[in-house]
């Protein structure tokens, strides 16, 4: 018999068929990525990728999808700072320069003179000092004494004749500092309109806010700021942010490389019309936050964000949480966001909070396929729950969306059973030392070659 095409979510239980293909915990997923069409035998050297269009990642712009009325009420409040081009052009710039009085940074503090003398010297001190001199003066002989005399006079000038140090040399090196100082003063860029408008978002959102830019947050740059957070409370704080990000880099530059009607127009508009997006800090419980799969306009797969930590709770109020997330979708989420971006073509995947009062708030929208990540699942498995299409059964555009006969909410159930995330990550260079490593291979090749240019001499 031909299988269910569609059914509507029901309020109390949610009955769940399982999707044939194993899961990603139970097997080795391959590595590598290619937005090439899926092949008809799976391959275990890469992993398939679907490539958007550019106006499907277009849609899930933020300043796209926050101006719907109807899902900015569901999000957390945000300020909207346009960027000029110098702005832009000095965050993709090279190096990092921040003045002395930077507010990114925190203020150093200068001891008073009276302060510092008392920790730096106490009466035990200048008692030990005291007994040391007098122990080496009497431990000395009057000849050794002399000659003491004589190498503190003219050491100075000894070493300088040994090592051939001059005070040309050293005017030089005094010059080169200030040379240097001088460049670094001169890459200082200030935007006092930009600081402004950012300063007055911040305050207008309560004094603290977490910067968005077209796609991607900063959170790649927490570990330059001071509390590990993308938290916010000045223009300084927000900039050092923006500069030491990646993935604000990556928006400005490769966002449409994924595409698979990528032009060179469409990269050169990257840079162009940048917009700052300053949100409400909210400290959000890492647990709570899930990602919606939506393909061809129904739910298809949701799982935890946070998939690199496992959360016992979850398990008892999977059920609850599910219900909970997937009314929301259906009532609030799926026909608006569908007529109001038709280029999605009813795919894409939603990132969502829940509060401790159980309402839902909208994080982000992002594209299928390309730069999202499939989480706990893979793109193949997601792929493999398209609905055939049959000429009986048409959809109205204005009801509300389903949810796919396979659907499945998963939840990171051991402790075992994490996956890595970006905080698991390591310095490249420490991957490519790794045994099998690029590093690695030079290593044994140079080792090869001494054993074989050591057995050249023996032999002779």
């Amino acid at each position: 018999p031909p299988p269910r095409l569609q059914r509507r979510v029901a309020r109390a239980r949610f009955a769940r068929g399982r999707h044939a293909l194993a899961s990603p915990m139970a097997r080795d997923d391959g590595v590598g990525a290619s937005t090439s069409p899926a092949p008809d035998e799976p391959d275990d050297s890469f992993e398939f990728v679907p490539a958007p269009t550019v106006a499907a990642l277009d849609a899930c712009r933020y300043e796209r999808w926050h101006s719907i009325p109807e899902l900015a009420k569901h999000a957390y409040g945000s300020v909207t700072v346009r960027l000029p081009p110098e702005y832009v052009r000095y965050l993709l710039e090279d190096g990092l320069h921040l003045a002395a009085d930077s507010e990114a940074m925190p203020a150093r503090v200068a001891p008073q003179l009276d302060e510092r003398l008392t920790s730096a010297f106490t009466e035990e001190d200048e008692r030990d000092d005291d007994a040391t001199a007098t122990a080496t003066a009497r431990g000395a002989s009057d000849d050794e004494n002399e000659n003491v005399a004589d190498d503190a006079a003219d050491s100075f000038a000894a070493l300088k004749a040994k090592y051939g140090q001059s005070d040309s040399g050293e005017e030089d090196e005094t010059d080169d500092d200030d040379d240097d100082a001088d460049a670094s003063k001169k890459k200082i860029r200030s935007f006092p309109d930009v600081d402004d408008a950012i300063r007055a978002g911040i305050a207008h959102l309560g004094g603290r806010a977490t910067p968005k830019l077209t796609w991607s947050a900063p959170k790649d740059a927490v570990w330059m700021a001071t509390g590990n957070t993308t938290m916010c409370r000045n223009p300084g704080e927000v900039l050092l942010l923006l500069k030491a990000s990646d993935a604000v880099a990556f928006d400005l530059t490769e966002a449409y490389d994924c595409c698979a009607d990528v032009t060179d127009a469409h990269k050169a508009r990257l840079t162009k019309d940048v917009a700052l997006h300053l949100r409400a800090w909210r400290d959000v419980r890492p647990a709570l936050e899930f990602r919606l799969f939506v393909l061809n306009g129904d739910l298809v797969a949701m799982c935890q964000r946070d998939c690199s930590n496992f959360y016992p709770f979850l398990l008892d109020q999977k059920t609850s949480l599910e219900e909970t997330l997937v009314l929301f979708w259906q009532d609030t989420v799926s026909v608006t966001f569908a007529n109001a971006s038709p280029d999605c073509d009813g795919s894409y995947v939603l990132d969502v909070y829940v509060t401790s009062k159980r309402n839902v708030k909208i994080v982000d929208f992002n594209h299928w396929g390309g730069g999202t990540l499939p989480l706990m699942f893979t793109w193949a498995e997601l792929e493999a729950k398209t609905l055939p299409r049959t000429s009986g059964i048409e959809r109205v555009s204005n009801e509300a969306g389903f949810v796919h006969d396979a659907f499945e909410f998963r939840v990171v159930e051991t402790q075992g059973h994490i996956r890595p995330g970006a905080q698991l990550g390591v310095p490249f260079d420490m991957v490519d030392a790794s045994p099998g490593g690029a590093l690695a291979a030079f290593a044994e090749t140079q080792r090869r070659a001494q054993e074989k240019a050591r057995g050249g001499r023996d032999d002779a």
